[in-house]
């Protein structure tokens, strides 16, 4: 069972319970600050009522992350949504840990290969991602509605 395994192999790190939604909310916000954040309303849906996997990673009774992933029903491919981790927690692999754990969900439902956009200014995801297997497979110019890191471009990376 995939949650059960992330309990046991994946120390601090668990499926996203309703509990979790404020915590959820305050990471998104420190994050991706004003119209960059998902609202209220389509982080609810993503976390719970979509075809997504949502974990969040707890220490010392403070939610330090969360990521969600998504994997279509009879699809190889699963597609990370956002993920987000407090600034002050930066540099300590939560988020390399929260990817592995979400991978490892997805491939228990059939996934196969993995896809994600990332602002092409954020060096530091980019880096994470290309340590844990990712490739830059397209430039998508203008790919933002307001800037990311100084930019509009995302890159795809797939793994």
């Amino acid at each position: 069972m995939p949650g059960r395994y992330c309990l046991t192999a994946c120390a601090g790190i668990r499926l996203a319970r309703e509990e979790d939604f404020e915590g959820i909310m305050r990471i998104e916000n420190a994050c991706f600050p004003g119209e960059l954040a998902y609202s209220r309303a389509q982080m609810r849906y993503l976390v719970f009522k979509s075809r997504s996997v949502t974990l969040v990673e707890v220490s010392g009774g403070a939610m330090r992350g969360y990521i969600s992933m998504l994997c279509r029903r009879n699809s190889e491919m699963a597609c990370l949504e956002t993920i987000g981790v407090l600034p002050r927690y930066r540099s300590q692999g939560v988020g390399r840990r929260l990817l592995e754990a979400a991978e490892k969900i997805m491939i228990s439902k059939g996934a196969e290969r993995f896809r994600l956009e990332v602002s092409a200014g954020n060096k530091a995801a980019i880096s994470m991602y290309r340590k844990a297997g990712y490739s830059i497979t397209e430039t998508l110019p203008e790919f933002y509605i307001y800037d990311h890191n100084g930019t509009r471009t995302a890159y795809r990376m797939e793994k």
